[in-house]
């Protein structure tokens, strides 16, 4: 089945299609997962990197993805419907693919600033090859972030995409984005799969022209309900749902923000999360930022700080965790806890978070991480005692909850038994 890759427009003959989503989960248990297994064609429909595509499904639905090339699998962990990821998808065709002036999806990105080498973010345009006008992409999220650092790949893979070499080394061919989205254009008695098969063709057509504001209206309208169905779990806690970084609460946020403002205090949480994520600031920068937004005394930045570097820094793994990030985020994490015991706490509060929505195949590797986080000093012995000896839903829910500690119970023996043996000395 086709669908238009602008779905707010309802004409059957709408010149641009893409193919509906296809999925099908993998595995069982905590190792389930959700292949993507048309992905190849939508992204190249849609005429964009399979990475962008895959990273935006895992941003919004707060979920770790895989891209593997050999086998052309495009997973996303957890069960996710079609209909969800097709909304999801539409999301991400409106901020990404459509042009702002006409809303035609046969766009590029340019970049404005100084190269991805440079901290400071610049600017993502839309170029439109139907109107020839630039509108910008709204920044400040994880995946423009992500972008603009892999400006450098985009941009080669572009130039690589008409050169009709099919040379498949590290599956690159796989890596193309599409020609345009005129490609998908149905006529000549061919079906969109076989215009997505055609590698090194472009179809021709006319431009498109502008829709109605009325479109556009319920365009938004009907994002903003697919935005609203997003949610896959009721937040019991406000307080800690605003320190929560994961995509999805800062969604939510994001929506219900009009209607349920947050208080100053957490809103100004929120904002400094968000600029770590999206400037990737050195931990001096942080400290400076603490001091000037007066939060040295609020316990709740270490939950944010450790969550949002972790998304700004892109730490795949929880053995990334252990070998690299801790260590070197070290000085800046004992300089704010500065033995404050609530501190600690919210530390262990932001790990237990990102445990459960990036890293929870790995949980089993949760005990190095505390064991680490003990022996550099950045964790007292009191403080994982009594933090993993309780269970409640202050940070995840209390099913998880109740799961992590269980993994961690080894570690909280080890620390009473080496403190007896110190006793008897």
């Amino acid at each position: 089945m086709s669908l238009n890759i602008n779905r707010a427009n309802k004409d059957p003959f709408y010149r641009y299609k893409m193919p509906a989503i296809t999925a099908k989960t993998e595995g069982k248990g905590n190792g389930i997962k959700t292949n993507i297994t048309n992905l190849l064609d939508v992204s190249r429909a849609i005429n964009r990197p399979n990475e962008h595509v895959l990273k935006f499904f895992g941003f919004e639905l707060g979920a770790q993805t895989k891209l593997d090339y050999k086998t052309d699998k495009y997973l996303i962990n957890g069960v996710h419907d079609p209909n969800k990821l097709q909304n999801c998808l539409d999301i991400y065709i409106k901020k990404y693919v459509l042009c702002g002036s006409c809303m035609n999806p046969e766009t590029t990105f340019k970049f404005e600033g100084n190269g991805a080498s440079s901290k400071k973010v610049g600017e993502i345009l839309k170029d439109c090859k139907a109107c020839g006008k630039l509108t910008p992409v709204l920044m400040g999220d994880k995946l423009s972030a992500y972008i603009w650092k892999n400006q450098d790949e985009y941009l080669n893979l572009m130039a690589n995409n008409g050169n009709g070499d099919d040379d498949d080394k590290g599956g690159k061919k796989h890596r193309r984005a599409a020609a345009t989205a005129s490609e998908n254009i149905q006529g000549g008695g061919k079906t969109i799969s076989d215009l997505a098969n055609q590698h090194g063709e472009n179809g021709e057509g006319e431009d498109n022209s502008e829709e109605e504001e009325e479109g556009l209206t319920i365009d938004d309208e009907q994002l903003e309900k697919d935005l609203q169905n997003l949610k896959t779990t009721e937040l019991e806690d406000v307080d800690n749902w605003a320190l929560d970084m994961s995509k999805e609460a800062i969604l939510q946020r994001q929506l219900q923000a009009n209607s349920q403002p947050l208080s100053d205090s957490l809103t100004q949480l929120h904002e400094f999360g968000q600029w770590i994520e999206t400037e990737d600031p050195s931990d001096i920068d942080i400290y400076k930022k603490v001091l000037s937004l007066d939060l040295l005394s609020d316990a709740k930045i270490m939950s944010v700080i450790v969550q949002a570097l972790v998304e700004a820094e892109e730490i795949e793994s929880m053995n990334e965790l252990i070998s690299s990030f801790f260590t070197e985020h070290k000085a800046i994490l004992i300089k704010l806890i500065n033995g404050r015991e609530n501190f600690e706490e919210q530390l262990l509060g932001g790990l237990e978070r990102i445990v459960s929505n990036k890293y929870y195949e790995e949980k089993a590797l949760l005990p190095k991480v505390v064991i680490l986080l003990y022996n550099e000093d950045i964790i007292s012995e009191e403080v994982i005692l009594s933090f993993y000896k309780k269970c409640s839903s202050r940070f995840v829910d209390k099913k998880r909850c109740k799961e992590l500690r269980r993994l961690v119970k080894p570690v909280l023996t080890w620390l009473e038994e080496a403190d007896e043996e110190s006793d008897e000395e």
